[in-house]
């Protein structure tokens, strides 16, 4: 009788979990498709060199061109590889060998991209972004000047 109660709940739980596997959220991509005036292209994630928040879009920043897309950031974040990207600010992500350095102006902190720009490194993100560069696991210089 044990036994097959027991038989029983494995199969469940067995069942259950193959179904929470097809239900997950979508692993991380390489491509996204963004809409350009004349219809939708396919960019390389890779080529993506920072993201930021406008109001209920994102914009992909990439060499010399910007792109709006209609996601949260939260889910645009999940789709992003970790190895590739890092968020800095509840409304900024940013690839992370395009961060040159890390600068402190007072009490705010900035990360400087390779191209000159500058974004600011929120509160909560602040620990996250030293240890980081600390890993190693930023841009190619990781100067952190505080």
């Amino acid at each position: 009788m044990k036994e097959s109660l027991l038989r029983e709940a494995v199969e469940r739980a067995i069942a259950n979990r193959a179904r929470d596997e097809n239900n997950r959220e979508p692993d991380v991509v390489q491509r996204l498709w963004v809409q350009d005036g004349n219809g939708a292209l396919q960019l390389i994630v890779s080529d993506i060199q920072w993201v930021e928040a406008e109001r209920d879009y994102m914009r992909l920043y990439l060499s010399g061109r910007s792109f709006l897309v209609h996601q949260s950031m939260r889910s645009l974040e999940r789709l992003l590889p970790d190895e590739l990207f890092v968020r800095v600010h509840r409304s900024t992500i940013v690839r992370r060998d395009c961060i040159a350095e890390i600068r402190r102006k007072g009490r705010k902190r900035y990360v400087i991209l390779q191209d000159g720009n500058q974004l600011p490194i929120g509160p909560r993100y602040a620990e996250r972004i030293a240890g980081t560069a600390q890993a190693g696991r930023l841009g190619e210089s990781d100067t952190v000047t505080e």
